[in-house]
């Protein structure tokens, strides 16, 4: 292309003039009116038809005439310099030279330009050529003369059709050809005439990209130095963007092949919007264009884009279920779903008449795209645009097969369902059949086209479950059926952290099928959303309520008696992550170890260093073969930097321990996740035969509450890359036939095509080709083992005119593989191979059954350092699959302080439990890993294994065994040392995994969490309000010291007094675990004349009170309410509301008596020292005509309380009882210096 002359970064606008509609970029050049600079074309032989002559030149003006010597031509699209013009045949029926000019309504005449008329054609003069390509486009410029209507431009000798003879020629390239790296020579020839000179330059690897560093700045933020990571990066290259429509091309830094960086001043981050980046390599070539005085280059940019955004992200986002969509050669309908914001509108639209949008093609919100499929008898490929995303239509001949849904659970008494087969053709046969005695097909066992299978499960007497699956159409329905053993619940995630902003969230249960479980919430600001109960496998929805506090606050849900932390930092804390995927990878449904687009978290708020624990969790199997430090594989960068290897904690979780985020120069820490692999092949095709996103969650644990926003996304999206099918056998032929299902299927020297020959009649033999029918250059055999890995070319031996291979027949089965040698990936290919049966007959040929699969196959579908990579599945062969279920609880062992259950204190050792079953009563799980991670700060103290192992230390300890057995299981017990500095409230996470040699019948239950709640000392009541006044009515609030506050306790006493004689005193027993208020009287009587109770949130009045002291009745009306939760720093609120009505005048303030034993037989043990808040039986009297606070203190004897009642939660006969006290201990008491003694003791 000409030379354009670069931009900065600062937006400073090119003078650039659009000279050619195909994208060339001419600058203006000054001329006279009314003068020619040249013609195309200009040349044509004598005889010829009617053709189009452009003339290019400047000072034309409108209206203005083209004349062929004195002959005016039909002219039209005249502009300043440019006029084209029609010739018709008669004027060139014989040889000559004509003149052309132009002829200005002012009556002026431009300069004349000779036209020659020949008798044979000539060869073309080629001065010039210049490629483009990149982002859709691939195209040559051309420049020469003696060129004729209907010339033809060739690339390496590929013709590349009739380009337009208008001003510069514009040749399409075919995408495909600029794959192949390597020197190009471009010609051009007239109609019947020889070929032109050559001009020849070089096409360099083209360049991709897969992420931007960072991905999102502040609007109007400082200056920033911008990564550009990729692939086939060069030194020449430029990084370039568009601002307002205008391209700019920035100063490059190259910093390896697969690095550029660019800085990028903060004067361009004045506007917010998400803007494209791109890259585009410029080599200068010999040669010049008409009008220009710069050098030409060819223009090679980058086969993608990726977006900067700057300033917040835009207030829309949308989403598609899927990518991509498979459907047959005949017409067909399908729909997309798009999610987006209720006020976002969006388009949908085709860019070919081979799909029509038929409904929804805009909309607002929410919607439903519908489109219509023309039938085709070829394969093709069309990318709808969809809200602004691509959705590709692929259209393929033969029987691609999906099923919805991919699986179930059943509880063990039995049971049956049903999922649907999608197929792309109506032709297409499918048989179902199942791979278990128990597991039975009750109807659709074949169908053709569409259709149904139903199935039932017998009762599983067994203690233990069983998965089996059922196969239809090659693609796996699995069913997992649980046994009759006691119900056992885990929680894929035991935590989640927050902003200060209201938000919801999902909790994840994990149980066997038929094992019910409830939710519920043990804070007011923690809210269960919808159905708070379910059964087996299931989700817990919840929102979270804004945070006005400046401290975090934890507060927990208990689901499936199990509890869930929930941290929110307060509004003090900016620090969050936000995670996104720029680049989902569009991968092979059927590889085990595909590639998947990278996944960005962007840290903001960092006030220091901060250390945390980084997991991802794949809703399939991590494939990634982490071999040792060195690996490229599952790698972890914080701004480029300090690359770290992922470490397997589960079937599809990798973690990396200990990663510092440190805020750059900008305020933001990127982190970058890459090249993890994962088997795709465990995700099953839908019957709709849309793609099956590879999702990616992402936490962030650590001493701090790290929020993170879009956790979970799409980091891949697969589809069936293949079809096979063996043609009709006729004259001892069997045509194999592999084609595309998506574009770029095929890669030249690494994709391997494998077919399995089977049911060979003894004594025939069986010849492959050595090449394809589509030509030698596509595709070559070669001797790799049945699998279809290693081996090398082989050449075969001539047999009726090509070459031949024989196979190697064994049992009555053969296999041959061949490996692509070239590929389009613009178009969807096919390989045709025609297997030869050298002896037997044509019934034999028919018996032969055929299979095809991308090569090498392989059964392992889990983390290897030996397994082949790249390596796919073979649908036709049966996978093993194994039932796994792991499980962890919390216990308590004590070292120092003390420790609330399901809680630790800094510095106290903790004790996680785990268990793993092989919950199936057949197969045996080989290799069998339990890994066990504790979060960063935290140290494992000791850790040992039922068998007898010792497992490791440090954050993370693993432990494995040879063989599980069918109902086999192993324990291992992990002693946790919580690190030293943890805060109140904060939470310490134990992850744990389990893995095998054999991918799981489901992921679900593979791994689980629980999480241990902080709690440093003692939940103090540091303030009771109001401290005193006057009136009837009143409502008190109590501030706890400690997250879980009056939680903490069976029972809180409220002393209500205005003499502090022991006598005329009333006290208000609050039990948490009845969610009921009790009166009791001075004498500590629970169940007498006086007492009464008001449950949670009741308007029920009692009364309490002596005769002797009537006057001084108190009325718990409309007066209990929970309000509990964290304020700021160490400050933790609970409300009973207390309304108190009041019939005399003077009173004292509430004070707070805790029990270890509380109402209705609740047991629950102290914090730690006993904090008796209330001065009982410490005979002061205060006669004063008000009412005021006694105050809150430690102590234990005289303070010491406990209130026995009912199992069932009614009144009882129980009294209040307080213990006597020593001189000494009062004076220790008064002191504060007393330890604890729990209430009941």
């Amino acid at each position: 292309m000409p030379s354009r002359k670069v931009c900065s970064w600062s937006l400073e606008i090119c003078l650039l003039t659009a000279a050619i509609s195909c994208g060339l970029l001419l600058s203006s050049v000054a001329h006279a009116a009314g003068s020619i600079n040249y013609i195309l074309p200009d040349t044509a032989t004598a005889g010829g038809a009617t053709f189009t002559i452009t003339v290019k030149g400047a000072g034309f003006q409108v209206g203005s005439v083209v004349y062929w010597n004195s002959t005016a031509l039909s002219t039209n699209g005249v502009r300043a310099g440019n006029a084209s013009a029609s010739v018709p045949a008669s004027l060139i029926a014989s040889a000559g030279v004509a003149t052309i000019t132009v002829l200005n309504p002012d009556g002026t005449r431009s300069n004349g330009t000779k036209f020659s008329v020949v008798t044979t054609p000539p060869n073309p003069v080629l001065t010039a050529a210049a490629t483009l390509y990149g982002l859709g486009v691939g195209g040559v410029f051309i420049v020469g003369s003696q060129l004729e209507p209907g010339a033809t431009a060739f690339w390496n000798g590929v013709s590349l059709g009739t380009p337009p003879l208008s001003g510069v020629i514009f040749a399409n390239v075919p995408l495909s050809l600029f794959q192949d790296p390597g020197p190009v020579g471009v010609a051009m020839s007239n109609p019947g005439g020889g070929l032109s000179n050559v001009i020849t330059f070089t096409v360099p690897p083209v360049s991709a990209l897969t992420s931007l560093t960072p991905p999102s700045v502040a609007l109007n933020g400082a200056g920033f130095t911008l990564t550009v990571n990729g692939a086939n990066f060069s030194p020449t290259d430029l990084i370039q963007t568009a601002f307002g429509g205008k391209t700019v091309d920035a100063t490059t830094q190259f910093i390896s092949s697969t690095q550029l960086q660019t800085f990028v001043p903060a004067s361009a981050l004045t506007a917010a919007g998400t803007f494209p980046i791109w890259v585009d390599n410029r080599i200068v070539v010999a040669g010049s264009f008409p009008g220009e005085s710069g050098p030409v280059t060819n223009d090679f940019s980058s086969a993608n884009q990726l977006y900067l955004t700057v300033g917040p992200s835009p207030s829309c986002t949308y989403s598609l279920p899927a990518s991509s969509a498979t459907v047959g050669t005949a017409a067909s309908t399908g729909s997309v779903q798009v999610t987006t914001q209720a006020s976002c509108a969006w388009t949908a639209t085709s860019p070919s008449n081979v799909v029509s949008i038929t409904g929804g093609a805009s909309g607002t919100g929410n919607g439903t795209v519908t489109y219509r499929v023309a039938a085709s008898n070829s394969a093709q490929s069309v990318t709808l645009t969809i809200a602004g995303l691509p959705f590709t239509i692929n259209q393929v001949p033969g029987c691609i097969f999906g099923l919805t849904p991919a699986n179930a659970a059943l509880a063990a008494p039995g049971a049956g369902g049903s999922f649907a087969v999608g197929v792309t053709g109506a032709n297409c046969a499918w048989t179902a059949a199942s791979n278990a005695p128990w597991l039975v097909i009750s109807s659709g066992a074949s169908g053709t086209g569409n259709g149904t299978v139903s199935y039932a499960a017998t009762p599983n007497a067994a203690s233990v479950g069983r998965p089996g699956t059922i196969t239809a159409g090659g693609q796996t329905f699995t069913v997992v059926q649980a046994g009759n053993a006691p119900c056992t619940y885990s929680l894929l995630a035991g935590s989640a952290v927050f902003g200060s902003a209201a938000g919801t969230g999902t909790a994840t249960v994990q149980a066997p099928a038929g094992c019910t479980w409830t939710a519920s919430s043990n804070v007011q600001w923690l809210s269960v959303n919808g159905s708070a109960s379910g059964s087996g496998n299931g989700t817990v929805s919840y929102t979270v309520a804004a945070n006005p506090a400046p401290g975090p606050r934890t507060g927990s849900l208990t689901i499936a008696g199990l509890t869930y932390a929930v941290t929110q930092a307060g509004t003090g804390s900016t620090l969050s992550c936000s995670a996104n995927a720029p680049a989902p990878a569009q991968i092979a449904l059927e590889g085990r170890t595909e590639v998947l687009g990278d996944l960005e978290l962007s840290c903001t708020g960092l006030s220091g260093p901060v250390k945390a624990d980084i997991e991802l969790t794949l809703n399939t199997n991590v494939t990634s073969t982490l071999t040792g430090p060195n690996t490229t594989d599952a790698v972890l960068l914080v701004d480029e930097a300090n690359p770290q290897n992922g470490q397997i904690s589960g079937y599809g979780t990798l973690r990396w321990p200990g990663v510092t985020l440190a805020a750059d120069s900008s305020g933001t820490a990127t982190v970058r996740i890459t090249n993890v692999r994962a088997d795709a092949s465990l995700l099953t095709a839908p019957a709709s035969l849309q793609s099956v996103a590879v999702t990616g969650l992402v936490v962030v644990e650590s001493e701090v509450p790290v929020p993170v926003s879009n956790a979970q996304a799409t980091m891949a999206n697969a589809a069936p890359a293949l079809v096979f099918q063996a043609g009709t056998a006729a004259s001892l032929r069997l045509p194999l036939v592999f084609e595309e299902a998506t574009p770029a299927a095929f890669q030249a020297g690494t994709t391997r095509l494998r077919a399995v020959i089977g049911n060979i009649q003894p004594g025939d033999t069986v010849f492959v080709p050595v090449y394809p029918s589509e030509g030698a250059a596509e595709a070559q055999l070669y001797s790799a083992d049945a699998n279809g890995a290693g081996g090398t070319p082989v050449t075969g031996t001539l047999l009726n005119g090509l070459m031949y291979q024989q196979l190697v027949v064994t049992n009555g089965v053969a296999t041959a593989t061949w490996v692509v040698l070239s590929a389009n990936p613009e178009q969807l290919e096919t390989r045709t191979f025609l297997l030869l049966l050298g002896s037997g007959t044509e019934s034999d040929l028919n018996q032969i059954q055929a299979t095809g699969s991308l090569g090498p196959v392989s059964t392992v579908g889990v983390a290897s350092a030996t397994a082949p990579v790249p390596r796919y599945r073979d649908f036709s062969a049966p996978q093993k699959l194994v039932n796994l279920r792991v499980t962890t609880s919390l216990g308590v062992s004590v070292a120092t302080g003390h420790l609330k259950t399901l809680a630790g204190t800094a510095g106290s050792n903790l004790t996680f439990t785990t268990t793993v079953l092989n919950d199936d009563s057949t197969q045996t799980a080989t290799n069998v890993t339990v890994r066990d991670n504790v979060t960063t700060g935290s140290t494992i103290v000791s850790c040992s294994s039922s068998d007898g192992q010792s497992c490791g230390s440090g954050n993370l300890a693993a432990v494995s065994y040879s063989a599980l057995g069918p109902g086999a299981s192993e324990t291992v017990t992990v002693v946790v040392a919580p690190g030293a500095s943890l805060a109140d409230g904060a939470v310490v996470d134990n992850d744990v995994g389990v893995s095998s040699d054999d991918p799981d019948a489901n992921l679900s239950g593979t791994s689980a969490s629980t999480a241990s709640i902080v709690l440093n000392g003692v939940p103090v009541a540091v303030t009771d309000q109001p401290a005193s006044g006057t009136g009837g009515n009143q409502a008190f609030t109590f501030q706890f010291s400690h997250p879980d506050g009056y939680q903490d306790l069976g029972v809180v006493n409220v002393l209500i007094n205005n003499v502090l004689d022991g006598r005329s005193a009333c006290y208000l027993a609050y039990s948490v675990a009845a969610s009921t208020l009790y009166l009791v009287d001075d004498a500590g009587d629970a169940g007498g004349p006086y007492a009464g109770a008001a449950p949670l949130g009741s308007t029920k009045r009692a009364v309490c009170g002596s005769g002797s002291v009537g006057k001084h009745q108190h009325h718990p009306e409309q007066s209990v309410h929970r309000r509990p939760g964290i304020g700021g720093g160490q400050r933790y609120d609970t409300d009973p509301h207390i309304e108190h009505h009041v019939s005399g005048g003077i009173w004292r303030g509430p004070d707070l008596l805790r029990g270890r034993r509380g109402l209705c037989g609740a047991q629950h043990e102290l914090a730690g020292a006993g904090s008796m808040a209330g001065a009982w039986g410490r005979g002061n009297r205060d006669d004063r005509s008000d009412w005021g606070s006694t105050g809150a203190r430690h102590g234990t004897c005289g303070d010491a309380a406990d209130v026995d009642n009912h199992a069932d939660g009614q009144q009882g006969s129980g009294r209040l009882r307080r213990r006597e006290c020593t001189d000494q201990q009062r004076h220790r008491r008064a002191a504060g210096v007393l330890p604890g003694v729990r209430g009941g003791e």
